[in-house]
């Protein structure tokens, strides 16, 4: 009955998608749990399998968080699969061990110029997932897997991720320039949102914090905004691979959960002794604690020695909000995505087109300039023409976009633009239809005046 009504078409004019993570639920077999004997295994059982379950439950969250009389079967049903997971999880978790400590430093020591990676705060393993369903279409992809280390908050895996060696460094630029000094590679570093076409640099760093910062401010209200974020990763992977960089890398420093609904008696007692720091999914103490009910794991931070969790997905009990969570020492938070995205090698080469009076636009009088584009002679049938466009930028803001162009080969065409009170500007020459980008040219505004040709 559901499968009928979630491949309705008449259902679809009315609903959206939820049906089908409906039937994600009803269909999840979590028989083959039964079989994972090793901590590796099921890690590889929940990418393949469970990841997509924790999506369709954040899709119904996002629909349907405020009416609990439709929420609560659901949760309820969640929780049951989630425990079974959970109940093996817990039960290898001795075999954990995080590879995230030093990782990019490691990847950039060995990397070849024109890598980028973005570095994701809180970019969930299903997040990343449901991108490369898309991206998988145009480009190479290869899935791998990272353990975030404990306990999984941005401070403490941002850290891991940039310099290593446990140290734990609390402002971001710090992380950036530990890297720099560790690796002596030329990397630059800038946020997602500034990428730009033309950014050309030998190795990339693009930090991305607007799902846990966003989380951490809306709680549950986040999801209805998370489908807007995993389109800006896929449009900006793909911006990167048109811009010319070899290898994009995802990869992200925890997860999240999200917690539900709650009541007082769903929250976990943070009971323990001595000097301590609740937070929602974990504990730091300066004694070492007795409950078999928690991990433990030396992690020094400050006055504090360990760092406790409990064994389960639900939170402590402490100040704040409930609802969009890490911390603890869950999948959902622990095992996050470290994928390769790169361009397809068989693609054919489309008609070559360059900006040819690059020398002219180093030093412009005026306030008007012209831009000319000149394509190759005539080659072969499938290269007669192309069709492109200009893309003008003033720092990071692209102010002013040409019409599409169409031109043939052998041609060359002049279109003329006004400065509009920059002193630099920066153009960029993009195939129209695949966004590849062709050309750039940065262009700059002479402080001599401009005489109009009577000198």
């Amino acid at each position: 009955m559901i499968r009928y009504r979630a491949d309705s078409q008449k259902a679809k004019r009315f609903v959206t998608a939820w049906w089908l993570d409906v039937l994600t639920l009803m269909e999840y077999d979590s028989k083959p749990v039964s079989a994972c004997n090793t901590f590796n295994k099921i890690v590889e059982f929940y990418t393949a399998h469970f990841a997509k379950v924790d999506r369709a439950m954040r899709n119904l969250y996002a629909h349907f968080i405020q009416e609990e009389s439709i929420i609560r079967p659901f949760q309820e049903y969640y929780e049951s699969l989630n425990q079974e997971l959970l109940h093996k999880w817990f039960e290898y978790a001795g075999e954990y061990k995080t590879d995230q400590q030093g990782y990019l430093i490691n990847l950039f020591q060995k990397a070849k110029p024109g890598t980028a990676v973005i570095v994701g705060d809180a970019v969930r393993y299903e997040i990343a997932d449901q991108i490369t369903a898309t991206l998988q279409k145009k480009f190479k992809v290869e899935k791998q897997t990272m353990l975030a280390d404990m306990p999984s908050e941005t401070e403490h895996n941002m850290s891991a991720l940039y310099v290593g060696s446990n140290q734990v460094l609390p402002v971001h630029k710090d992380r950036e320039k530990g890297l720099l000094e560790l690796t002596g590679k030329n990397i630059t570093f800038i946020t997602l949102a500034d990428l730009r076409h033309g950014e050309k640099a030998e190795y990339l760093v693009l930090t991305y914090k607007d799902i846990d910062s966003t989380g951490e401010k809306l709680q549950h209200d986040a999801v209805k905004l998370f489908e807007g974020f995993e389109q800006v990763l896929q449009e900006k992977i793909t911006q990167l691979l048109n811009m010319g960089y070899k290898e994009v890398y995802l990869v992200a420093d925890h997860g999240f959960v999200l917690t539900g609904l709650l009541t007082e008696s769903d929250k976990i007692d943070p009971a323990v002794t001595g000097a301590n720091k609740p937070s929602e999914r974990y504990i730091r103490t300066v004694d070492k604690q007795n409950n078999t009910g928690w991990l433990v794991f030396d992690r020094p931070y400050g006055e504090y020695k360990y760092v406790y969790t409990a064994k389960s997905h639900r939170p402590f009990k402490s100040k704040g909000v409930y609802g969009f969570s890490h911390g603890g020492f869950t999948p959902q938070e622990i095992v996050v995505p470290k994928f390769i995205f790169k361009k397809q090698s068989a693609s054919l080469p489309g008609l070559k087109v360059a900006i040819i009076n690059k020398s002219e636009l180093a030093e412009v009088a005026g306030d008007l300039f012209g831009i000319k584009i000149q394509s190759e002679s005539y080659t072969d049938m499938f290269a007669a023409s192309r069709k492109v466009q200009v893309l003008l930028y003033a720092g990071s803001s692209n102010y002013c976009s040409s019409s599409i162009i169409t031109i043939e080969a052998g041609k060359t065409l002049s279109t003329e633009y006004a400065f509009k009170g920059n002193s630099e500007v920066m153009a960029v020459l993009l195939d129209a239809e695949t966004q590849e980008q062709l050309d750039i040219v940065t262009i700059k505004k002479s402080n001599a005046r401009d005489f109009g040709g009577l000198i």
